[in-house]
């Protein structure tokens, strides 16, 4: 019983509030558990009443004498009243009626059960049953009717219940990326799926199945919250066509959980939308440069002008144009390139002395006389001029009629550049690949350069891709290699606007003659297994796509701003994946990396994780106008002033205290960064780990200590890495976590 009181009074508490919710709304139960308790109380009604019943004193047979009838005797109203009449003589029961005029045997008055412990002893089996099963049946009915009622003591723990997580499939990006064999790529990301899940992808038509995708490869795995894919085309798929619209969508397990559409990205450069819309591409005659330039020299300067002799077999120096990012210091912009057909072969020698001599002749030639003569000794003063003014006619003779004068009379023109047209190849068997002229892929053509080739440059020469492709497509053992002919500095690769450009297990060395090795504008840009190094400049993009996996930026020269500056206007996607930055020599203050995001409504999607970043004040710096989102974790962020930055010009401030960035900055190690120079912070070494202009959510991080960062309001005993005032940063790691990359 003192259970039973407990369960109870606990239910009463609401602690059984999970089968309470289960078994509420159920009308069956609670018509049940009604009828339960009245036949109970019907029950116990009954067996009190047959317990309570008196007897009746029996009539002895030897008093009644021969006259005397039944009648007479008995008072059948009496009997019927009492309930107990019985009849006991000389061995003869006795009668006993009750109330319905049953007869059963009498029990004598002397034995006449007096406590209720004889009372239940005497009663038949069934009764006992009913007073056992009648509290248990009562106590049933209760808690059915406790179950139904509501709690009123703590009705918060019926909101608070365990939910599961939801699962969550998303399509970040998905495009063509290749046009021979025809490629899909696409990023997805997940919610609530454990690594190892396998999902897959289709191709959607105006919202109906298209079996584009070959389905054995159309399938990834979960990998921290991450899907990727590389889907070719299947060899029976259909056609597209060009006025219809495509989409991709991810499914999981069992197709219990899909993402939304996601619209298919089909790049408008030759070789892609051609390949995938099955377009007639017009022929090219020859992938020869379309201007052939051989004998004709430069044009003449003007005279009286100074300038300089243009350096044979390379261009100037690059001209600025890249409205880019700025970094520290004067970051040279994109080199303008002005295609000419004058080539640097026959260069004029400077003659401007004997063009400028006669203008000093005067002097001799008005020397006055006494008087005027015809005697020629007076005239032989003006004779030694002649000779000087004879040369003048051969040289202005020798150059033929020039087709065109370059626009600052001032200024030489642009270095010449090869134009390659069509779709060309470079393959190994055509050797080192020396390029002694800057290099134009044109728009809507396409060169691919195979593995194991290496491409020679000369100083100065840059390669422009001006809405084409470039696809530098390696091998581990065979990497495409970009190399100085000489050891001097050649220029860079430069990427305009809507071209694609893919370096996959390349090596990149001795580029950066004006500050940037690699700069492209509104473009796309996908890096693999790719090293950059011995340079002497940076990367620059500006809202540019970038997908940079498993590739290394070290060993550097950075005369201005951070080695990797990625600047985004109208919101875009950047991935960097385990990827090596440091060791490069960069400016005062610049970051070894910096995204920014100049948009005050588009968002920006990043995905940093598993890079090793050392070096950089900070290793990594976030600038944002606008919204960003996506994940930056297990990242490395190590040696320097500081490790992690975010700075912003807007203010940005949600109304209940939730931070503004829908970022996920977790498990990521910040340690190993030089203390500012302040009695505490030097005392303990307690470097700068995290600062932030805007709230921003870091729990979960690694900070160097397992009593985490130094705070010196909320956690001053933190001798980890420290943090600004406006990051949330408890509950933090103990530990470094499993996941980062290797030091």
């Amino acid at each position: 019983m003192t259970m039973i009181r407990f369960n109870a009074v606990m239910l009463m508490k609401g602690r059984w509030t999970p089968m309470q919710s289960a078994l509420s709304g159920q009308p069956l139960l609670l018509s049940l558990a009604f009828v339960v308790i009245i036949l109970v109380v019907v029950a116990v009604v009954f067996v009190v009443l047959r317990l309570r019943r008196p007897s009746v004193e029996a009539i002895d047979p030897t008093t009644l004498d021969a006259s005397t009838t039944l009648e007479d005797t008995l008072d059948f109203d009496a009997l019927v009243a009492q309930d107990q009449p019985d009849f006991e003589a000389d061995g003869y029961p006795s009668l006993a009626f009750d109330a319905d005029g049953d007869e059963y045997p009498s029990i004598a008055p002397d034995e006449e059960p007096e406590g209720w412990r004889e009372r239940f002893a005497r009663l038949p089996l069934t009764s006992r049953l009913l007073l056992i099963l009648a509290p248990l049946l009562m106590l049933l009915g209760l808690f059915g009717l406790l179950l139904l009622l509501p709690t009123a003591d703590e009705p918060e723990l019926i909101i608070v219940e365990p939910t599961p997580i939801p699962v969550t499939l998303l399509v970040q990006s998905a495009s063509v990326a290749r046009a021979d064999p025809l490629t899909v790529t696409i990023a997805g990301a997940s919610i609530g799926l454990p690594d190892g899940t396998v999902v897959r992808a289709e191709m959607f038509e105006d919202d109906f199945p298209f079996s584009w995708f070959d389905t054995e490869l159309a399938t990834a795995r979960v990998r921290n919250n991450r899907l990727e894919f590389q889907i070719p085309r299947a060899a029976d798929a259909p056609q597209p066509v060009e006025t219809r619209q495509y989409t991709v969508r991810l499914f999981g397990p069992d197709d219990e959980v899909a993402s939304v559409p996601a619209e298919l990205i089909v790049p408008s450069i030759a070789g892609i939308a051609d390949s995938f819309f099955d377009r007639p591409v017009a022929q090219v005659p020859t992938p020869t440069p379309t201007a052939t330039p051989t004998a004709t020299p430069f044009p003449e300067p003007e005279l009286g002008v100074p300038t300089e002799d243009p350096v044979p077999g390379g261009p100037a120096t690059a001209t600025p144009t890249v409205d880019g990012p700025i970094g520290e210091g004067t970051p040279p912009p994109m080199p303008t390139l002005a295609l000419t057909t004058v080539p640097p072969t026959a260069v004029p020698q400077p003659i401007q002395p004997t063009l400028v001599r006669p203008t000093a002749l005067p002097p001799p030639t008005a020397l006055p006389q006494p008087t005027p003569t015809d005697d020629p000794s007076v005239v032989a003063p003006t004779t030694p001029p002649l000779p000087p003014v004879d040369p003048v006619p051969p040289p202005t003779a020798t150059p033929a009629p020039r087709p065109t004068l370059p626009p600052p009379p001032t200024v030489p023109p642009p270095p010449p550049a090869d134009v390659l047209s069509g779709d060309i190849r470079w393959s190994r068997d055509q050797g080192p690949l020396r390029i002694e002229r800057d290099v134009q892929i044109a728009p809507g053509s396409e060169l691919i350069i195979e593995p194991g080739v290496e491409v020679q440059l000369a100083p100065g020469v840059a390669i422009f891709v001006d809405g084409g492709r470039l696809l530098a497509l390696g091998q581990p053992d065979q990497p495409v290699r970009f190399v100085s002919a000489t050891g001097e500095r050649w220029n860079g690769i430069f990427v305009r606007p809507n071209s694609f450009v893919v370096l996959e297990h390349a090596e990149v060395r001795g580029a950066g003659l004006g500050g940037t090795l690699l700069a492209s504008e509104r473009s796309e840009l996908i890096v693999r297994s790719t090293r950059f190094t011995d340079n002497g400049g940076a990367i620059l993009l500006n809202d540019t796509r970038l997908e940079m996996r498993d590739s290394e930026v070290t060993g550097n020269d950075m005369p201005f701003g951070p080695a990797l500056e990625a600047t985004y206007g109208r919101g875009n996607f950047i991935t960097l994946t385990n990827n090596r930055f440091g060791g490069n020599r960069l400016s005062e203050g610049a970051p070894q990396v910096r995204i920014s995001n100049r948009s005050t409504f588009e968002t920006l999607n990043l995905t940093v994780e598993g890079n090793l970043i050392r070096g950089g004040a900070p290793n990594l710096q976030l600038t944002t106008n606008g919204p960003l989102q996506g994940t930056v974790g297990c990242n490395a962020l190590v040696g320097d002033a500081q490790g992690f930055g975010l700075r912003t010009q807007t203010p940005q401030v949600n109304p209940n205290g939730v931070p503004p960035m829908a970022l996920r900055i977790e498990n990521n190690l910040i340690d190993e960064h030089l203390p500012p120079i302040i009695p505490v912070y030097l005392r303990y070494g307690l470097g700068r780990g995290a600062t932030s202009e805007i709230l921003l959510d870091m729990r979960n991080n690694w900070w160097g200590e397992a009593s985490g960062p130094y705070e010196p309001e909320t956690n001053p005993l933190g001798r980890g890495d420290s943090v600004g005032n406006n990051i949330i940063y408890a509950p933090w790691l103990t530990a470094p976590p499993s996941c980062l990359p290797p030091q």
